[in-house]
C-alpha cells in the first residue's frame, strides 16, 4: 500500500512538474521587456531581405541605426549593389546615395525620415501590443522561442508612402489602387512573429507578411509614371525578414566629403 502512495506522490509530482514546464513554455511575460530594451538601443544593426511568392531571398540588405549620429545607413549587397546614408544638416534630411560604387549624390529627404528609418528597425509594438508564445523551436543550433506579436494599428502608411501624399487622393480613381489601399485601410492589426535566444531572451529573427502594403506601393510605382518598379508583376506574397545582429555596430556612419552631386 504504501508503495502505492509512493507511486501515486511520484506521478502526480510528475505530472505537475510538467504542467509547470507547459505554463511556463506558454508565459510571454518576458517577451515586452525584451522588446523595449532592443527598440531603445542607441545603435543597432539588421539584416534583412524579402521572400517573393514563396521564392528565393531578394534585395538583400544590411540597416544601421545611430540614434546619438542621427544617421542611418542601407547597403544593398546584391547586384546592382547601392548604398544610402540619411543625415540631418541644419535641420533638414538629406539622403546620400551611390549605385554600384559610382559616384555620391545628396537628395533632400522627407522631414520625417528618420522616424520612419527608426521605426523600420524597430519591433512594432505598442502599449496594447498582445504577445503569444507560439512554439519553441531551434534555430542556426540555438533554442529559441516563437513568439506572435500582434500589434493594433495607429498609423496605416508609413515609409515611402504615406497617407497625406497628395497623389492619393489622384489614385484613388484607379480601381486596382484602391482596391489594395482599401485593403490595408481595413486591416485592425500588424502581426509578426519574432524568434528569441532562450538563454539571452534577445530577438534573432523575424518575420512579417508584408503583400497588402507590397500591392499598394506596386501600383503606386505603376501609377506614378517614370518610377522604378520593385516588382515586375503584382506581388502574391511578400514575407520580410529581419535577422537582428548580436551587439551594436563599433563603428560611427561616415558621410561622403568630396565629390558629391545634388540632384
Amino acid at each position: 500500500m504504501k508503495l502505492k502512495i509512493v507511486l501515486i506522490a511520484c506521478i502526480g509530482a510528475i505530472v505537475l512538474a510538467a504542467c509547470g514546464k507547459e505554463e511556463s513554455a506558454k508565459d510571454s511575460s518576458w517577451c515586452k521587456d525584451s522588446v523595449d530594451k532592443y527598440n531603445e538601443q542607441e545603435k543597432k544593426q539588421i539584416e534583412g531581405y524579402e521572400i517573393l511568392d514563396g521564392g528565393k531571398e531578394l534585395y538583400k540588405y544590411t540597416f544601421t541605426v545611430d540614434k546619438g549620429q542621427k544617421r542611418t545607413k542601407r547597403v544593398y549587397t546584391e547586384e546592382p549593389s547601392s548604398t544610402y546614408i540619411l543625415n540631418e544638416e541644419d535641420g533638414v534630411w538629406y539622403y546620400y546615395g551611390s549605385e554600384e560604387n559610382g559616384p555620391w549624390y545628396k537628395s533632400e529627404a522627407r522631414d520625417d525620415a528618420f522616424e520612419s528609418e527608426v521605426q523600420s528597425i524597430d519591433i512594432d509594438v505598442n502599449d496594447e501590443t498582445v504577445y503569444e508564445i507560439a512554439g519553441q523551436e531551434k534555430l542556426d543550433g540555438r533554442a529559441v522561442t516563437k513568439v506572435k506579436i500582434t500589434t493594433p494599428k495607429d498609423d496605416t502608411f508609413s515609409g515611402v508612402l504615406k497617407e497625406e501624399d497628395e497623389k492619393i487622393e489622384e489614385l484613388l480613381n484607379d480601381t486596382d489602387f484602391k482596391k489594395a489601399y482599401d485593403a490595408v485601410k481595413e486591416e485592425k492589426n500588424r502581426v509578426g512573429y519574432v524568434w528569441f535566444d532562450d538563454e539571452t531572451k534577445k530577438p534573432v529573427k523575424q518575420e512579417r507578411d508584408t503583400t497588402k502594403i507590397q500591392t499598394v506601393l506596386y501600383y503606386y510605382l505603376k501609377l506614378s509614371g517614370n518610377a522604378e518598379m520593385k516588382y515586375d508583376t503584382v506581388p502574391k506574397n511578400v514575407v520580410e525578414v529581419t535577422l537582428f545582429l548580436s551587439g551594436e555596430p563599433q563603428e560611427d556612419i561616415e558621410i561622403p566629403q568630396e565629390n558629391v552631386y545634388s540632384i
